[in-house]
């Protein structure tokens, strides 16, 4: 028989510190920016971009050499 498993996801660490800070602009309390208020929203976004580029460019500049050196490491296991 198959268990039913529930997942309870809540908000995330970036979530919470953005509605930290949308509160603390919303009274006044900080006078930041509204771009480093929202901050904890698109740096995570924008990080995982900068890595998936960086990525793609070290594979586009190794060429299939790369490609190659993956494949045998692999195929080894």
């Amino acid at each position: 028989m198959s268990e039913k498993v529930n997942v309870t996801v809540g908000p995330g660490c970036g979530t919470l510190l953005f509605i930290t800070f949308l509160v603390l602009k919303l009274t006044e309390v900080i006078d930041w920016s509204w771009w480093w208020v929202t901050a904890p929203l698109w740096v995570p976004v924008c990080g995982f971009i900068c890595i998936a580029l960086f990525l793609m460019a070290m594979f586009a500049f190794a060429g299939s050499t790369a490609i190659d050196s993956i494949d045998k490491i692999l195929k080894k296991k």
